[in-house]
């Protein structure tokens, strides 16, 4: 079964007894083989749609995160016109080459050279031209850049 926020769980109980009273919510995630300790989803009602605020591996962190989201204490993320210009126009293809790759491969050994195949013939060929601050998670035509 999967919750509201499509983490999939053994069922949609609260943490605590006032989750119906309140925005936001805490969802227990069960142990799976890639995280084998519990972890916590907090997830809050954004108008019509339930959106989740992160997932947390405690449950004192879940919940000082379900009480910044009901007295309104998360900080929002920032406006795109806040961030830095050059950093925008850096092309993708560069970013995964300089920053991304190198401290990816140093944390998945055991991976490393799949995962390489993948970026190289399948990833920056599509998008390693494009300027970061042009790439966004809207859907598009498969195979094709927005």
């Amino acid at each position: 079964m999967r919750n509201s926020c499509g983490v999939r769980v053994t069922s949609h109980e609260a943490i605590d007894d006032t989750e119906a009273s309140y925005m936001a919510w805490i969802v227990p995630i069960l142990p799976s083989a890639r995280h084998p300790q519990e972890r916590y989803q907090v997830c809050f009602q954004d108008g019509k749609r339930h959106r989740s605020a992160d997932i947390f591996p405690t449950k004192r962190l879940a919940l000082a995160e379900k009480r910044a989201i009901e007295r309104g204490d998360r900080r929002p993320l920032p406006d795109p016109v806040d961030l830095d210009p050059q950093k925008a126009r850096m092309p993708f293809g560069e970013y995964v080459t300089a920053k991304w790759w190198p401290a990816w491969k140093d944390q998945h050994p055991s991976s490393e050279y799949g995962t390489s195949k993948k970026v190289e013939k399948r990833i920056l060929p599509v998008f390693g031209d494009i300027p970061l601050g042009d790439l966004d998670a809207a859907p598009s035509e498969p195979g094709r850049p927005r």
